[in-house]
């Protein structure tokens, strides 16, 4: 089995990377399990229900705009989009997508070492076991068209969960960086031909709303998705060029 290097991982809370302040995490789910014994029970009983996630960060403190402590703040709305992809972002990686409120953060700064950061949060919806289609290191958008980087084979047997109707996928759009002003929209497309690395078959699956600057937004759906993706910007103008991160994955529970 192959090892992951912790060097590898990647972590974002909305479109801020911040693994280049973290030095460990944890992402724990748990299965929610309330007892319903009844007196005529012969043993203790009980009924599995959604299951919850934690997620604790350490970091090192950096007081600055746009640092460490003002990203973590951000999680005490309880509508921060947090990324971790523990095998670094890759196009076709898995990673975890879920929303989170912050449950404790504290800054521990002993005289002989550096300040730590160090944040909990709780989950405040379920986490999607997601696919990474787009990373901020690969070519920036210029235009209008199917992005033939970001195609990828969800496998025969989908590692996100089931991909049937009913299930919920949820798509997350982070946009790192802009280079003039302008506006774009950008969506997930699916196909079942054989020959999607050719961009063939492909049409909607997931649309997200026009874009004009930075910034982060999901959206969910129960259709069902087929096994190919990929990405289109169907609508393009003003920008030089857009920066971003897109993950599309199965919710877990």
């Amino acid at each position: 089995m192959a090892r992951i290097s912790g060097k590898s991982t990647d972590i974002y809370i909305d479109h801020f990377q911040y693994d280049t302040y973290a030095n460990s995490f944890t992402f724990t789910i748990s299965p929610s399990l309330p007892e319903v014994t009844a007196f005529a029970d012969e043993g203790a009983t009980f009924v599995e229900g959604k299951p919850n996630f934690t997620l604790d960060l350490n970091a090192f403190f950096d007081g600055a705009d746009n640092q460490s402590d003002e990203i973590t703040s951000g999680i005490e709305s309880g509508s921060s989009q947090v990324l971790v992809v523990p095998s670094g972002l890759t196009t076709g990686n898995i990673g975890y997508d879920m929303t989170t409120q912050l449950s404790s953060r504290g800054i521990d700064n002993p005289v002989d070492g550096a300040t730590a950061l160090n944040v909990s949060s709780q989950g405040t919806s379920s986490s999607a076991r997601s696919m990474v289609l787009y990373t901020p290191s690969q070519t920036p958008f210029d235009g209008t068209g199917a992005v033939a980087a970001s195609r990828v084979d969800t496998g025969s047997t989908s590692p996100l969960g089931s991909r049937a109707a009913g299930t919920i996928k949820t798509a997350t759009l982070r946009i790192t960086a802009v280079s003039g002003s302008g506006t774009a929209t950008v969506k997930i497309q699916d196909s079942s031909n054989a020959g999607w690395a050719d961009g063939t078959g492909f049409s909607d699956f997931l649309a997200f709303a026009q874009i004009s600057a930075v910034g982060t937004q999901t959206v969910n759906t129960t259709d069902a998705m087929d096994r190919y993706l990929q990405i289109n910007v169907t609508q393009y103008a003003g920008f030089t060029n857009v920066t971003c991160l897109v993950t599309l994955g199965i919710e877990v529970g």
